[in-house]
């Protein structure tokens, strides 16, 4: 959810969100992730989508913050990642 109080939904037809820039890395995203995918696969596309926006775009740089939720736990997993941590 958005500090405004929008929320943000996925589904079957938009398995994935970018909160931010995403000119380079949503193609990255749209090819190989499908909303049937572990949690494990779609952050090595994330990841991947990332990184192909923050060497093409100026104003897209580490952290990179992650948000986990696996449906019906009302748990979320958060995490900022550093460059550090996914070299």
């Amino acid at each position: 959810m958005y500090p405004e109080g929008n929320w943000v939904d996925t589904s079957r037809g938009t398995p994935y969100h970018v909160i931010g820039s995403n000119r380079y890395g949503k193609p990255i995203l749209d090819r190989p992730l499908t909303y049937q995918d572990v949690m494990k696969h779609a952050f090595k596309v994330g990841c991947l989508a990332f990184d192909s926006t923050r060497i093409s775009a100026a104003d897209v740089n580490f952290p990179m913050d992650v948000v986990l939720y696996a449906p019906d736990t009302f748990r979320l997993v958060e995490h900022r990642f550093a460059k550090e941590d996914l070299a």
